[in-house]
């Protein structure tokens, strides 16, 4: 089954947008062996109609992957801020559910009570990292920078 779509050039451009924001929270974590190639695949596809259509290639199959990533990359360019925005606000409310768990864990006994807690506790750290940003948080690995720069030193011997 093919279908045709009729839209005009924002419509268009929405579209690219949404497209390589789905690839891109489909995959962006993953590591390359565990890639959807299914939705890499159906976004590169939409790029490359893309170019067809704005470049008026005669022959698609001449269509080289670099200009493919051209089109993807100009489609990052324009979703970028919301990109940055969905990654921070994500990580953030992630970080809040991981921390709250650990100051609440999930326990047999008492479940009902200890969720309430665990969600009273993701409420409070949700909201101070609203507030602060990652610049609330303080992870404390002893001697990082010794580590850092003793494997640096090993790399570039």
């Amino acid at each position: 089954m093919k279908f045709v779509l009729e839209m005009d050039q924002e419509e268009w451009q929405t579209l690219l947008e949404l497209v390589f924001l789905g690839e891109y929270a489909v995959n962006a974590c993953r590591p390359p062996k565990e890639i959807s190639q299914k939705h890499r695949d159906a976004a590169n596809a939409l790029y490359r109609r893309h170019y067809e259509q704005t470049v008026k290639v005669s022959d698609p199959e001449a269509i080289e992957d670099n200009e493919i990533a051209d089109i993807r990359d100009e489609v990052y360019d324009s979703v970028q801020e919301y990109l940055e925005r969905f990654e921070e606000d994500v990580c953030l409310e992630k970080l809040a559910e991981l921390l709250a768990e650990r100051e609440y864990p999930s326990t047999e006994g008492d479940a009902e009570e200890q969720n309430l807690k665990r969600g009273l506790a993701e409420k409070y750290i949700r909201r101070r990292l609203q507030e602060k940003g990652l610049s609330a948080i303080r992870l404390d690995i002893p001697d990082l920078r010794r580590k850092v720069e003793e494997d640096w030193s090993r790399w570039n011997g």
